[in-house]
């Protein structure tokens, strides 16, 4: 493009003078040429303009020479500034402009101007119109397509690049250069080979050949070593011009998997050698997907028959017992964990259930234990009935030997205050033992193992207070603690008011007792004769007793509470050589 500043004498004669042949030729070659052509005063009025122009247009002459270039022009104030310019003594050797057609349509050409002057001043200038308007509608929507494209690679979730027939890179959105162009490097004209030549080893390469030469969709999943270190899922699709391919990092779900199929194994373990019930995976449809376990043996079912199914599919289910499942399963599909017990086919199983979450903390399924606690009912109902006959036989005999010795300790009264006889005292001794006898059986009976309520209890006070419940003439107590330890405080006080009546009556009437604290637990020694090696481990069976005040039943209380509240016994000697009880296994509060 270029421009002609027509300044000589010569081409003014050519352009100004109508008799000279030059002249004519001029505008022979002005009107035929299939070029549009039109010439523009200073003022910007079209002076003259060619066929090829006017038809280019669909103007007639009468419409279009002789009015202002810019009421053709759809950007009037752009040819206004051009006309300035060129007024100015700017040179505007071309430019593009949008030409409105008599249709209205938009017209895009490109003008290339030469400018005649006279001593510098703008004369006029030939404007050679030259339509690009399919050119500016191709790079228009190219640029459309381009910018959907864009659009569209950036909203793909997985990364994406594409190659050509040289497999080289032509594209690749921001997920892709996030995976594998962690240094920042430009990759695109860069042989996919050369850039990463680890993956010529595993499935990539041969992969990518066969979409690519055979024209066949392919899709796999790989692991690609160092420097990535990463499972990548992928999806190569061939076209005309390469190959596009998908591809989205799977490491995280493929470590899921493994460690899924690690704890399924133990868990498919578990199953199978679970001995006295049956194990169940069940899914958010409330269907089976796992049944085992060794359970079933003495039912008429089996894991074949569960597997697969939903509650309401197995036929030896009643509804009392489909109803129980499917509230246990829902609350369990909620988040919760259940525990409760159905009966089925006169077994009884206690059922436990957890949710079962995915890695990201989703609920995908449930799991419960059915474990068969028949047996363990049956003893307990046996057990209870047992309490019961004990108890009444405890009170029974509460009742028939305490009224006898009622009377007994009455008669003694009197004859004590008519007589005095030796025999008298030894009466009266055999009474108390009899009376601390019968309420020693009854504590036995009917307490047990049993601990009614565990807090937070005084153990220094507790000590103290006890001392005063029991016969201790002129013994001594002395407390070293003042912890405060959980245990049922009713208990405690048995507890001790047992062991230090075995002190006295072992120890003497002036024996000294000690409670102190231990690493674990607390002791009660006493300063007395202690009791041998060969026979500590007796002196906690029923009945047994060294001393003639002794029942032999106080020891027995003792061991059962210490058993109650999860608590260890044993008896040794004292540092004065005595015998000294110590109980661990205590839970102190803390301080």
């Amino acid at each position: 493009m270029g421009s002609q500043d027509s300044n000589d004498d010569s081409n003014r004669k050519t352009a100004d003078d109508p008799q000279s042949d030059d002249y004519q030729q001029y505008v022979d070659f002005f009107e035929n040429a299939g070029i549009p052509m039109h010439w523009v005063g200073p003022d910007g009025t079209i002076l003259n303009a060619n066929t090829a122009e006017l038809e280019a247009l669909g103007y007639s002459r009468e419409e279009y020479v002789g009015h202002h270039i810019a009421d053709f022009h759809a950007d009037q104030d752009v040819i206004d500034d051009i006309l300035e310019r060129l007024r100015s003594g700017e040179e505007v050797r071309e430019h593009e402009a949008r030409m409105v057609s008599k249709d209205g349509s938009i017209r895009h050409v490109l003008i290339t101007t030469s400018v005649n002057r006279e001593d510098g001043a703008f004369v006029n200038t030939r404007c050679v119109m030259r339509d690009v308007t399919d050119r500016k509608e191709y790079k228009q929507e190219l640029k459309q397509q381009n910018d959907r494209l864009e659009e569209i690679y950036g909203r793909i979730s997985d990364a994406f690049f594409a190659l050509d027939k040289n497999w080289q890179f032509t594209h690749l959105n921001n997920q892709a250069h996030e995976i594998i162009n962690s240094d920042g490097r430009d990759l695109e004209g860069k042989h996919v080979w050369e850039e990463f030549p680890a993956a010529t080893e595993r499935k990539f390469k041969p992969k990518y050949e066969r979409a690519m030469y055979n024209q066949e969709t392919v899709s796999f999943e790989e692991y690609y070593p160092e420097p990535l270190d990463a499972w990548f899922e992928v999806r190569a699709y061939p076209s005309e011009t390469g190959l596009s391919v998908y591809f989205r990092d799977i490491t995280e779900r493929k470590d899921r998997e493994r460690k899924l199929e690690q704890t399924e194994a133990r868990f498919q373990a578990l199953a199978e050698n679970f001995p006295n019930g049956g194990v169940h995976y069940f899914d958010e449809d409330l269907r089976y997907q796992y049944v085992a376990g060794g359970g079933f043996d003495d039912l008429d079912l089996s894991p074949e028959d569960l597997t697969g199914k939903t509650i309401y599919e197995v036929e030896v289910y009643p509804a009392e017992v489909v109803g129980r499942l499917e509230s246990l399963m829902k609350s369990t599909l909620a988040g919760n964990e259940e525990a409760f017990e159905v009966t089925h086919e006169n077994q009884i199983f206690e059922l436990r259930s957890v949710p079962i979450r995915d890695g990201d903390g989703v609920i995908i399924g449930g799991f419960f234990i059915a474990h068969d606690i028949t047996d363990k009912r049956r003893r307990e109902r046996d057990l209870e009935h047992q309490n019961d006959q004990l108890e009444q036989f405890a009170s029974i005999v509460s009742h028939d030997l305490r009224n006898p010795l009622s009377v007994a300790q009455g008669r003694l009264r009197l004859a004590s205050a008519e007589c005095d006889s030796e025999h008298l005292d030894s009466i009266e001794d055999a009474l108390a033992r009899s009376q601390t006898l019968i309420d020693h059986l009854l504590t036995l009976s009917r307490e047990g193992n049993d601990v009614a309520s565990i807090e937070p209890v005084n153990f220094s006070f507790t000590a103290e207070n006890c001392w005063g419940n029991v016969e201790t003439t002129e013994a001594t107590l002395t407390v070293e603690t003042e912890r405060t330890i959980h245990a049922d405080q009713s208990q405690l006080q048995q507890l001790l008011e047992n062991l230090y009546r075995n002190a006295v009556e072992h120890g003497g009437d002036d024996v000294t007792v000690t409670v102190g604290d231990i690493e674990n637990g607390f002791y009660v020694a006493d300063d007395g004769p202690g009791i041998p090696e060969g026979n500590r481990e007796q002196v906690f069976e029923s009945g047994y007793s060294t001393s003639t005040k002794g029942t032999g039943y106080g020891l027995q209380i003792v061991t059962r509470i210490c058993t109650g509240h999860g608590w260890d016994i044993r008896v040794t000697e004292s540092d004065e050589g005595g015998a000294r009880f110590e109980i661990t296994g205590v839970e102190f509060a803390a301080e």
